[in-house]
Order: C-alpha cells, then sequence, then structure tokens
C-alpha cells in the first residue's frame, strides 16, 4: 500500500493507481476477472469483509466487479502478480529520467523558484546541476565517485544505458573490468564490490583507445608488407630483364 505522490504525473499515471489506497501499486496482485490492486489492500480488504462476516474465509471478493475468487494455498499473497504494471512502473520512470536529463535547467535551483542553467548532468543522482550547486555536490562524500557528464558535450540525449539483466528497475551504467560484463549499482554492491568497476563511457573510450592503437599497428604492418612486395616485384622485373639479357647473349654466341 503506497501514498499518493504529491505531484500529478498525468492519466498514466491514475492507471497505475490502485482504487482502495488511491495511491501507486505496491506488490500489485491480478486477479482471474482482470482487476489489480495492492496485496496488502487486497488483504485489509478480505480481513474487514471476514470480520463484518459477509464472505467466506476462503475467497475474496474483487472490490470493483465484486466476482469471487478462491484464495490460494499460500493465502492472498500467492495470486498473481501483475508484471504489466510493473513494466509500465519501470518504462514510465525511465522516461521521466530521460525527460530529466533532457531538461537543462538547475534541477535543486528549479525546487527554489530559479531558474538556472544546468551545466553538468550527474548519472546517479538523476538530477542536472549548475556550477554552484555541482561544488555543493562535489564537496559531499556521498557523493563521491557519481558519474557526472557535460551537458554541452552530450551527443545523443535518446541513448540510455540498457537495463540490468539482474535487477530489472536499474540501469546499467558500469561496466566489470574483472567479469568483463555491464553491471547497474546493485550489482556492484551484492557481487562486484571488490572488482574493477568503471563507467561503461570510460571502458568504451578505452576500448577506442585500443582499437585506435591497433589500427595504428596494422596500417603500419600493411604498409611494410607493401613495401615488401613492391621490393619483391622490382627484384623480379630485374631478374627477368637479366634472364631475357642471357638468352640474348645466347643466341648470338
Amino acid at each position: 500500500m503506497a501514498k499518493k505522490p504529491s505531484d500529478d504525473d498525468g492519466c498514466l499515471d491514475d492507471l497505475l493507481d490502485c482504487v482502495i489506497c488511491i495511491g501507486p501499486f505496491t506488490n500489485p496482485k491480478m486477479l482471474p476477472c482482470g482487476h489489480t490492486f495492492c496485496l496488502a489492500c487486497l488483504q485489509s480488504d478480505h480481513n474487514a469483509s471476514k470480520q463484518a462476516g459477509r464472505r467466506q474465509f476462503s475467497k475474496i471478493r474483487c472490490p470493483v466487479c465484486r466476482d469471487e475468487t478462491q484464495i490460494p494455498p499460500n493465502g492472498i499473497a500467492g495470486l498473481r502478480n501483475d508484471f504489466k504494471v510493473n513494466k509500465i512502473k519501470v518504462a514510465m520512470q525511465k522516461n521521466k529520467k530521460l525527460n530529466r536529463r533532457r531538461n537543462n535547467t538547475c534541477n535543486p535551483c528549479a525546487t527554489r523558484n530559479k531558474t538556472v542553467h544546468a551545466e553538468v548532468y550527474c548519472v546517479e543522482c538523476n538530477t542536472n546541476y549548475c556550477q554552484k550547486c555541482m561544488r555543493v555536490h562535489s564537496k559531499n562524500a556521498a557523493f563521491t565517485g557519481h558519474t557526472v557528464i557535460d551537458k554541452s558535450k552530450q551527443l545523443d540525449l535518446n541513448a540510455t544505458d540498457p537495463p540490468c539483466q539482474i535487477h530489472e528497475d536499474e540501469e546499467s551504467h558500469f561496466f566489470c573490468q574483472l567479469c568483463k560484463t555491464i553491471v547497474c549499482q546493485m550489482c556492484i554492491i551484492e557481487d562486484h564490490a571488490d572488482h574493477d568497476v568503471i563507467t561503461i563511457q570510460m571502458a568504451c573510450d578505452q576500448q577506442k583507445q585500443r582499437f585506435s592503437q591497433l589500427e595504428h599497428v596494422i596500417v603500419g604492418k600493411v604498409r611494410r608488407r607493401s613495401d615488401t612486395i613492391a621490393h619483391l616485384k622490382a627484384k623480379e622485373s630485374s631478374l627477368l630483364q637479366s634472364c631475357k639479357e642471357v638468352c640474348i647473349h645466347a643466341a648470338w654466341v
């Protein structure tokens, strides 16, 4: 069960609200009739009905259409999870994050009703900062190691890091050099705390540098091979000319 957020994010958010608590779904459970509610809301509603003697203990009635459903052996928690709601919530969170990243206004200043141009964007905070607010951010030990992007150098604001394969609500902003895999913040805490982890951008830059060095080596080898081939062709031409001269001389003898 969750409290109603103070900001109204539009009609789509309303579709993600539980009709019992009038707040965003928490642990959404779908009844066979197709209606979805928070697990805690269903449990509270069912307990209230039992105390009032309005229904059987083994069945739960949909608060919307009144259809009755047999409660699973492991209780109301055993009802089907509404994964669709969770996926929509994740998609909306990513969209909000992208919209904030596109914005060029300093977010902390905006909370003080000030409109100040943002100079950088912090990936972990999902926040735009002006120079003044960024100095405060940098001095805070809690923000050490955060990935800060110069907004003037952002080439593609539509680009987002891939979702984590383990933690579906997280994006994989980092690359573990030991395991050779992309990871999210939760992955680092749980499994990669002692590993050498860098941002995906840093990993890309390192790979670009390696490819550039490899290209330089390959170009050098190709050039040397080309010189060798040209030298051999010149030798071949010289030998052929010598053979012709020998044959002509032999014919006159």
